[in-house]
């Protein structure tokens, strides 16, 4: 059975969705009490703890998947933007840092995929840097193909405009993905493919590594990245998402699917 442990569990939203795949959750870290709460009365055989500073990864039961959906109050377009080196949005870099422990402490092995989520705003936050900073810092803890996108709530029955960024990021070389982690959804939106207007592919030119972000930040072109063929890492990703440098999607309310996969050559 595929395993997982929540970081930011809030009231288990990831965790009622990996539940509903069939997976079984090992741990979660939640700093609000009354959350807390909530996540005892509905997983009161799981394994908590209070603080992502204090938790170590060496010391947390090895899972196959790591979710993390990181405060937001940073990034924000309804806040001060303080970006990931906000106090709170930062704490980003504590789930990268338990995510580098769990590896080390299992040679590489755990975790299999890590599973982020947070607002649009993450994609201009930092003038641009923000994104770009997450996914550098992915591929520096041992990433082998990185995929993001945008979802929006409405695509999936509620009835409601609510887009989130999600990026999963795959250690394992050997179950790498050789295709799109994400669906293309049934949406409001209908067709992207057939209503997009020449010139508005989603290839675009990745010499600065990432591509660039859509008027109201919320798009995000495709891209690929080749690993080193003999380190077999994914090299730096240099680029910023720039609002206002792409055209969009059909109707501003789109989002591009973004791909880091690399090529993998057996050693």
């Amino acid at each position: 059975m595929t395993t997982y442990g929540s970081l930011f569990s809030g009231v288990g939203g990831f965790d009622l969705g990996c539940d509903a795949a069939g997976w079984d959750c090992a741990w979660q870290v939640e700093y609000d009490a009354r959350c807390r709460a909530v996540l005892a009365r509905h997983w009161p055989d799981v394994d908590r703890y209070d603080d992502v500073r204090t938790v170590n990864g060496h010391d947390l039961t090895p899972v196959d998947v790591i979710t993390y959906g990181f405060p937001c109050q940073d990034l924000s377009v309804a806040g001060k933007r303080a970006g990931l080196d906000g106090e709170r949005s930062g704490l980003f870099f504590e789930a990268i840092r338990i995510i580098r422990e769990m590896r080390e402490a299992t040679d590489g092995t755990y975790p299999r995929v890590a599973v982020a989520e947070n607002v649009v705003g993450l994609l201009s936050a930092d003038g641009g840097d923000a994104m770009g900073r997450c996914l550098d810092a992915l591929a520096e803890v041992g990433a082998v193909g990185i995929e993001w996108r945008v979802l929006d709530a409405q695509w999936f029955g509620v009835p409601q405009r609510r887009r989130r960024v999600f990026i999963v990021a795959q250690f394992n070389p050997r179950t790498l993905s050789r295709g799109p982690v994400f669906p293309e959804p049934e949406s409001v939106r209908g067709d992207l493919a057939a209503q997009r207007t020449p010139g508005q592919g989603i290839a675009g030119s990745l010499t600065s590594g990432l591509g660039s972000g859509g008027p109201d930040s919320a798009h995000a072109l495709a891209g690929w990245l080749t690993p080193d063929t003999h380190t077999h890492t994914l090299p730096r990703v240099v680029g910023t998402l720039s609002p206002g440098a792409h055209p969009g999607g059909a109707n501003g309310q789109d989002a591009y699917t973004g791909h880091l996969v690399p090529t993998w050559h057996q050693p």
